[in-house]
């Protein structure tokens, strides 16, 4: 930590070192921790505290070499401490979202920037942070607001930028997140992150190769993340190149056997070079092997039925062992049918595919000549892609959820909380259903379209 760093810490938590003695202590731990002698650095601290409990510096520091020993643990119990003594310290709560947002606890991570915020409202880089949590909360709207306040005050802040954009990507405005992102590493070209976010959003437009050398740029700023050669491998794909795919994928594999979604991904190049049986035993390793429900179950079943391979009985009986096993591992919703006969009825659609797709040239006559005198009309878009034909659905409807990042619990809760009555599925097996969601049944009347 630099001297003006430590300055920062004395003037932000209004109680500087007092003695000589301690002060001595803190500069000799914090020669430790930039010559690499963390864990040397901590045990200086922890003394100092044991002479000072109430040094708001020192459990600033002792979090902070917490959190560069990756201890995430210690470095929150740090800066929860230095709130106990100073709750108006708006660097502890930013210290402290920054730890919980790395531990995927972001309802947490937003109580503490909202509180920082009260005591710094002109600090972009809390907004940053809000901004994050509320992406990873699935509130994008609010994100983008966040984020966009957050870049006017901060027009030359790279991070900011960067978060900006992927909060764009994430709501399907790709050109606009392909030009913040572009400034962004205009800014600051080292930077991995940002070659990463510009990698999926070239993706996105169809810009293989600007992707691809946005990835090589992550791999030559951090060649320790082999696990974006599963990307590089998927961009290779999308550009038509399935056979160097294969390739990829298969030495990917080679290092690590059981990933789920490196063999999701060499069956989709399989499939593109027309190996249906050879693509067909990669989803099925797949799905076997995904314990974050990613979905590819879903690849296997659907590509089951499309295969020639399959005999139709066969494909047909692979479904209804799926359903049967995921009926066996949930607790559905229980429903109280009310007796108001005067309510409105309420339909949900729930979809992947609320824009320019070939599902919607039949949904669309549907929702344009719904009546909402007897019916109300919910939307649920699991896709972050927006266009035209999304923003007509979305004014077509008497409420629009967003539901791209919620998870199947989150998702099933807010069906269940709007009190729809008939949902209604419009993916099956494509991209971005959400099947598991209605095996938990949240309305009491569900149905495939």
């Amino acid at each position: 930590m630099s001297d003006c760093l430590f300055a920062r810490l004395n003037e932000t938590t209004g109680n500087p070192v007092k003695t000589q003695v301690l002060q001595h202590k803190l500069r000799s731990a914090e020669s430790c921790r930039q010559s690499g002698n963390l864990s040397g650095a901590c045990r200086i601290y922890e003394d100092v505290l044991r002479r000072d409990p109430k040094s708001i510096q020192a459990w600033l520091l002792l979090g902070l070499t917490h959190y560069q020993l990756r201890d995430k643990q210690a470095a929150e119990r740090s800066f929860r401490a230095a709130i106990r003594l100073q709750p108006a310290n708006s660097l502890a709560r930013t210290q402290l979202a920054t730890v919980l947002l790395e531990m995927e606890r972001p309802e947490e991570a937003e109580v503490q920037c909202r509180k920082a915020l009260c005591n710094a409202p002109a600090d972009a880089r809390i907004e940053r942070l809000l901004s994050i949590a509320l992406r990873m909360r699935g509130q994008l709207t609010d994100a983008l607001e966040v984020a966009t306040r957050a870049a006017e005050k901060a027009p030359e802040d790279s991070s900011i930028l960067t978060q900006l954009g992927h909060v764009q990507a994430s709501l399907g405005r790709f050109d606009e997140a392909h030009t913040t992102l572009l400034k962004s590493r205009v800014l600051n070209p080292a930077n991995p992150e940002t070659h990463l976010r510009l990698c999926s959003v070239e993706g996105k437009l169809g810009r293989f190769n600007d992707a691809i050398a946005s990835l090589d740029e992550v791999m030559r700023l951090r060649p320790e993340m082999v696990d974006e050669l599963s990307t590089r491998a998927n961009l290779l794909l999308d550009s038509n190149r399935p056979g160097d795919a294969v390739k990829l994928f298969q030495q990917m594999l080679e290092q690590d056997p059981t990933s789920a979604r490196c063999l999701s991904g060499l069956a989709r190049a399989l499939l593109a070079l027309g190996q249906w049986s050879e693509a067909l035993e990669a989803f099925r390793l797949a799905a076997l092997l995904d314990e974050e429900e990613r979905g590819y179950d879903s690849n296997y079943l659907y590509s089951a039925t499309l295969c020639p391979a399959v005999h139709r009985a066969d494909s047909s009986q692979l479904h209804l062992d799926w359903g049967d096993q995921i009926a066996a591992s949930i607790v559905p919703h229980e429903h109280s049918i009310g007796t108001d006969s005067e309510r409105c009825l309420t339909i949900g659609y729930l979809s992947g595919d609320f824009r320019n797709h070939a599902v919607m040239k039949f949904f669309m006559p549907l929702i344009r000549n719904h009546s909402h005198e007897n019916f109300r009309i919910y939307a649920y878009s699991t896709s972050p892609l927006v266009d035209a034909a999304t923003e007509e659905i979305r004014r077509l409807s008497d409420k629009w959820t967003h539901c791209h990042a919620m998870t199947t619990a989150q998702l099933t809760q807010q069906i269940a909380d709007d009190r729809v009555d008939v949902l209604v599925d419009l993916s099956g097996h494509t991209a971005g259903n959400r099947l598991r969601v209605f095996a938990m049944r949240p309305a009491p009347v569900q149905v495939s379209l």
